[in-house]
C-alpha cells in the first residue's frame, strides 16, 4: 500500500468514539461521535446512521463564535465552552451544520485540535508535487475505503463501474473493463489497493501531456531547468522573471523523501508527473497573475461600479417558509459580497427581528445579525459594504435599530458625509474602505406613499411622453397634457383594482409574453421544497389559473400594512445611498447623486425588451446613480442568479 498518511495524528478516543450531545432544532440526544480518517468521514450513531465526509468540512465554530447556535437553541451559557458546530456541504450541496456537545472538557479540546489540524493539512495540500501526491494518497485511501462495500480489501469490477459513476466519469464501460484488465495483471477478478493504484494512474493518463512533455524535454522522460524555462517564455508566455521560474521548476521536481541524494547533489529534475501536476496547479493559472487580485481603478464614484448584491441575505433556503440565518450573511461576505439586505420587523421582546414579512420563515435577532456582518465585513474584500433596509418598525424599535447599528457596527459605520466630500457626486470605494453605508428609504411627507401601480405607471409613461412629463425631484408630478394624465390614472386604478381581486384569492395573476407558453406555480405542501413541473431549478413562471403559493395556514391581508416613517435617529445614518421611488427615466426627471431606485425583474426585462430608447434611458440613469434590481416573487427556491445586482 502507498505510503501512510501519517501527517494527521488522530487520537484513539476519537477512532473508538466519544459520548457527546448532539443538539438540533428538534431535539437533543446522547450519541457515540468518531472520526474515521481512513474512510475520511465523522460517524455519529443513530437510528439511520449518520454521517459527513470530512472533505465536506467547509468550517469549524466554537466558543463565543458558535454562541449564536446556542442561543437559537435557548441552551444554557455554561455549554458554550464545550460547544463544537461543524458547517459542511450535504450531499445535494447545500450548507448544514453539526451541533455538538462534548462531555468534558479535555474531549472537547481533542475534538477541536484533531479538526484544526485536518482542516489545516488540507489548505498545505494545494501545490508542488510533493504535495500532489500527498492529495492523491489521501484521496485513494479514502475512495478505496468507501468503494469497498463489502470489507474484504478488494474492489470488484462492479464496485469499480460504482466509483466511476459516483466520481461523473463519463467513459465507456469498454474502456473501465480494458483498464481493469490491465491492472488485474495476476486476472484475479479483483484489485488490490496497489492494483487499483496502477487502475486509478491508467484512467488519469493523459496522452496530450505527454506529447507536450516530449516535445520540450530532449530526455523525453525528464524536463531540465533549461528547458522548462524555455517551456515557460516561448510557450506560456510568461512575463516573470527568469529566478522565479526556477523556483516554480524546484517546486514540481521529483522530490521523494527517499532521494537523499538527489537531494544533496541538486540532480533533481522534473518527470511527467512534475509537469502535470504543474499545469494542473495555481501556478499556471488561467488567470493573468495581476488579475488576481483587484487591479481596476477603485477611485472612481460608487455608481461605476457592478455591486455584487444579496437579496434575502438571511435566507439559505425557501424563501417562503425557510429558517432566518446568520448562515446567509456569513457566507455571502466570505464570498465577497457587498451589500447585504436585512428586512426589520418589530421584535416580541423590544428587539427588532429579521425575517420575511408575511410568510413562514423564521425569525432572526437583528443584534445577532449585525454582530455576524461586523465581524465578517471585510473579511473577503476591504470595499465598502452596504446594508439594504427595509424597515417595517414602528418607531421604538427603528430607535433601538439605530442603536444598534452604531454599537454593533461602531466606526465603521458611516453616519456622517465624508471630510473629502465632494457635493454633486458619490464617493469611491477607496474613499469608503472598510466602512459600512445604510441604505433604505428616507420618510415621505403624508399622503404620498407609493401604490402598487405607481412604478408600472410612471414608467409606461416615461418614455414615450418625454416632452410632456415634468417631474421633480420631491416626487410631484405634473404634465401639460391632461388627457394623458387621465388616462395614466384610469390604468392606475384599475390595475390596483384588479391586484386587490387576485390577492384575496391567494394567487399571482400575470399574462406571460404571447411567445411563452404559460406555465403553473408548484404549491408548497408539508416540508417539502417546492419544484417547478417545468422547466429548471429556480426558473420564473406566470400563470393564468389561480395557484396557491403558500398553503393557507396564516391569513394574507388585502390591505397595505401602513409604515411609519423613520425616526430622525435612523434617518441619520442614510447618507449615501437613500432609496428612493422610482419615477421613470427622462431627461426631466431628476435624482440626487445619493438616491437609489429598486426596480423588479420584471420591470428591468420591460426596459431591456422594450425598444432601444427604453434600455437607453435605463443605461443613461444608471451611468450617474446605483439602481438595484431584485428577483421577481415567484422565485421562491433561493437559488436564482440571473438577477439581483446593485
Amino acid at each position: 500500500m502507498s505510503r501512510l498518511m501519517v501527517d494527521v495524528h488522530v487520537p484513539a478516543q476519537l477512532k473508538t468514539g466519544t459520548l457527546m450531545l448532539k443538539v438540533s432544532a428538534k431535539k437533543t440526544i446522547k450519541t457515540r461521535v468518531s472520526l474515521e480518517y481512513e474512510r475520511g468521514q465523522i460517524v455519529w450513531e443513530t437510528k439511520k446512521g449518520g454521517s459527513l465526509n470530512i472533505e465536506s468540512v467547509r468550517e469549524i465554530r466554537f466558543g463565543q463564535d458558535a454562541s449564536y447556535y446556542r442561543t437559537q437553541f435557548k441552551l444554557s451559557e455554561d455549554l458554550e465552552t464545550r460547544w463544537l458546530t461543524i458547517i459542511y456541504l450535504s450531499k445535494k450541496s447545500t450548507y448544514k451544520m453539526l451541533h455538538l456537545i462534548a462531555c468534558d472538557l479535555d474531549t472537547f479540546e481533542i475534538w477541536k485540535d484533531t479538526l484544526l489540524k485536518i482542516l489545516a493539512f488540507r489548505r498545505e495540500l494545494l501545490g508542488g508535487l510533493n504535495h500532489m501526491r500527498k492529495r492523491q494518497d489521501y484521496w485513494l485511501k479514502q475512495n478505496w475505503s468507501q468503494s469497498d462495500s463489502t470489507e474484504d480489501a478488494k474492489l470488484d469490477f462492479q464496485e469499480i463501474v460504482n466509483l466511476c459513476r459516483k466520481l461523473n466519469i463519463s467513459v465507456p464501460q469498454s474502456d473501465i473493463q480494458a483498464h481493469f484488465d490491465i491492472a488485474d495483471s495476476q486476472k484475479r477478478g479483483y484489485l488490490d489497493f496497489p492494483a487499483f493504484q496502477h487502475f486509478v494512474k491508467l484512467m488519469k493518463k493523459r496522452p496530450d501531456i505527454i506529447s507536450l512533455f516530449q516535445q520540450f524535454s530532449s530526455q523525453k522522460k525528464i524536463m531540465n531547468v533549461d528547458e522548462f524555462t524555455e517551456f515557460m517564455i516561448n510557450v506560456q508566455h510568461s512575463e516573470l522573471t527568469v529566478s522565479t521560474i526556477h523556483a516554480i521548476y524546484t517546486k514540481f521536481v521529483d522530490d521523494h523523501d527517499d532521494d537523499d541524494k538527489e537531494k544533496e547533489t541538486g540532480d533533481q529534475q522534473m518527470t511527467i508527473e512534475g509537469f502535470a501536476s504543474f499545469l494542473q496547479s495555481a501556478d499556471n493559472s488561467a488567470l493573468h497573475e495581476k488579475h488576481a487580485s483587484v487591479h481596476q481603478d477603485m477611485s472612481l464614484p460608487l455608481q461605476d461600479y457592478f455591486i455584487s448584491t444579496s437579496h434575502n441575505t438571511y435566507l439559505v433556503g425557501n424563501q417562503l417558509k425557510g429558517e432566518s440565518t446568520v448562515e446567509g450573511y456569513i457566507r455571502a461576505l466570505q464570498h465577497g459580497c457587498r451589500s447585504v439586505e436585512l428586512d426589520c420587523w418589530d421584535g416580541d421582546a423590544g428587539d427588532p427581528v429579521i425575517y420575511h414579512g408575511r410568510t413562514l420563515t423564521r425569525k432572526l435577532l437583528l443584534s445577532e445579525a449585525l454582530k455576524a456582518i461586523s465581524k465578517h465585513a471585510f473579511v473577503a474584500s476591504p470595499y465598502p459594504l452596504i446594508l439594504s433596509l427595509e424597515v417595517h418598525c414602528q418607531p421604538s424599535q427603528q430607535e433601538r435599530l439605530a442603536e444598534l447599528l452604531k454599537t454593533c457596527l461602531g466606526d465603521a459605520l458611516v453616519d456622517q458625509r465624508l471630510e473629502n466630500d465632494v457635493l454633486g457626486t458619490l464617493p469611491s470605494p477607496k474613499d469608503l474602505m472598510y466602512r459600512i453605508l445604510v441604505k433604505a428609504k428616507k420618510p415621505v411627507l403624508a399622503g404620498e406613499g407609493p401604490r402598487a401601480t405607481d412604478v408600472c405607471s410612471n414608467f409606461e409613461s416615461s418614455t414615450t411622453t418625454t416632452t410632456t412629463t415634468t417631474t421633480t425631484t420631491s416626487g410631484s408630478s405634473t404634465s401639460s397634457d391632461s388627457d394623458l394624465k387621465r388616462r395614466i390614472s384610469n390604468a392606475s386604478n384599475v390595475l390596483g383594482d384588479r391586484f386587490k381581486r387576485i390577492a384575496s384569492a391567494m394567487s399571482i395573476q400575470s399574462p406571460p409574453p404571447p411567445t411563452v407558453p404559460e406555465k403553473p406555480l408548484p404549491s408548497i405542501k408539508g416540508d417539502q421544497s417546492p419544484t417547478p413541473s417545468n422547466g429548471p431549478s429556480g426558473s420564473s413562471s406566470l400563470i393564468s389559473n389561480p395557484s396557491p403559493i403558500i398553503v393557507p395556514t396564516l391569513p394574507i391581508s388585502t390591505k397595505k400594512i401602513p409604515t411609519s416613517p423613520l425616526t430622525n435617529n435612523l434617518s441619520n445614518l442614510i447618507v449615501y445611498t437613500i432609496g428612493v421611488k422610482a419615477r421613470g427615466f427622462n431627461k426631466l426627471t431628476t435624482y440626487d447623486p445619493e438616491h437609489i431606485v429598486s426596480l423588479s425583474e420584471r420591470t428591468v426585462n420591460k426596459f431591456l425588451k422594450g425598444g432601444t430608447l427604453r434600455m437607453l434611458d435605463l443605461i443613461g440613469h444608471n451611468r450617474s446613480h446605483l439602481t438595484r434590481a431584485y428577483p421577481a416573487a415567484t422565485r421562491v427556491l433561493g437559488c436564482w442568479a440571473s438577477i439581483g445586482r446593485l
